[in-house]
């Protein structure tokens, strides 16, 4: 009697050489972060003459947590797009001031201008992802606003107002987005971008309270990101029956070939499947499968020990038997006598075949699926 154990893992696939790990993702979880702050004092001339002694002080904080999932269920191919809505106001502060002593000739005047979070309108926005593997980057677009009110002479205005999350400044990819590399190892995507206040209140990331100090601001508005994936559940289910008849493994007994020893007898077929908990098809692939015989037997002969002459070699074997009568459907690449693997990535299951040598014949069998993520 033989015991064929079949040993089941399932790996994640961290390689380096292998971006398509991320299309596992069915959503993306994290933080964004936003921060500004700047401080100093100037002098300019406005457009009637005057001119202005002016002092400021900025201060812009903002820490968001955000779910971002699959913009729907049908996606394919080499990249995933990823969308949310959010509203960045209620988890940000702002505060913003400036004040001014102003003269032309015996003329004098005085201003003092700030700004002050304000969530009283609703300010919407979307937070989106693309993950293209092929190219090897991931963008973000960062498509959100924070309300403020602006407050002139001590006195608020009706009149609502945002400031924007972010402008990169990237030359011909400047914009509300940010790209850059996916990682080389890991799942979790993060970094952080930078542009300079001056810039970045050019294109309405800060209010315009202190809009006649942008150009001598010091500071630089600072976001960062830190999102890690959920991806499916998954398991590696196994089937083992017999090659020629496709009858159950409980009932075959192994058998070498009596008039050609050299030649294998009969033969297991395996069948390694991703399934989701309850059993259903995965719809996640495997970058690859592995089969591995592990403690294989090595007695000589092939029928009590006959021949005499017979050679101790394994009575196990994964040969090409793996891709010749009977066939399967999967390609393998055989490395060794007791180990091969797919090359064909995207695989949902694969097939192979255990070639017999000897009656008393046992070992384990080993399947492992690399999977994405």
């Amino acid at each position: 009697m033989v015991l064929l154990i079949c040993s089941l893992d399932s790996v994640p696939c961290l390689a380096a050489e292998d971006p398509a790990r991320f299309l596992s993702a069915t959503a993306w979880q994290g933080v964004l972060t936003r921060s500004a702050s700047d401080a100093g004092s100037g002098q300019y001339t406005d457009g009637s003459g005057f001119v202005c002694d002016q002092r400021w002080t900025l201060n812009h904080s903002s820490e968001l947590n955000v779910t971002i999932p699959l913009d729907g269920t049908s996606q394919s191919g080499p990249s995933r797009i990823y969308l949310t809505e959010a509203d960045a106001t209620p988890f940000s502060s702002l505060d913003e001031s400036k004040s001014e002593d102003c003269t032309l000739g015996t003329l004098k005047r005085t201003e003092s201008d700030g700004a002050r979070l304000s969530g009283d309108f609703p300010t919407p926005g979307e937070v989106s992802m693309l993950v293209d593997t092929d190219a090897g980057t991931y963008t973000i677009d960062f498509d959100l606003s924070i309300g403020y009110q602006m407050i002139y002479n001590g006195t608020p205005s009706p009149l609502p107002d945002v400031a924007f999350w972010f402008w990169n400044n990237a030359g011909p990819d400047s914009g509300l987005h940010v790209t850059r590399p996916l990682p080389a190892s890991g799942m979790t995507i993060s970094g952080a971008a930078t542009n300079s206040l001056t810039d970045a209140a050019l294109h309405g990331c800060v209010s315009i309270a202190t809009a006649s100090a942008w150009n001598d601001m010091q500071g630089n508005l600072v976001i960062t990101w830190n999102l890690t994936p959920t991806t499916n559940a998954v398991e590696l289910q196994v089937e083992i029956k017999d090659a020629d008849d496709g009858t159950d493994y409980d009932y075959w007994l192994p058998a070498g070939n009596l008039r050609r020893p050299e030649e294998p007898g009969n033969s297991l077929k395996f069948i390694g499947r991703l399934v989701k908990p309850d059993g259903t098809p995965s719809t996640d692939t495997a970058t690859s499968m592995k089969c591995e015989l592990l403690n294989v037997s090595q007695e000589p002969g092939l029928c009590m020990n006959f021949p005499i002459n017979g050679g101790a070699n394994r009575d196990f074997k994964l040969l090409q038997q793996a891709n010749s009568p009977p066939k399967t459907a999967t390609f393998w690449l055989v490395d060794s006598e007791t180990s091969m693997r797919t090359i064909l990535p995207g695989l949902t299951s694969a097939a192979g075949i255990v070639s017999c040598y000897d009656y008393g014949a046992c070992a384990e069998i080993k399947i492992t699926a690399m999977v994405n993520g």
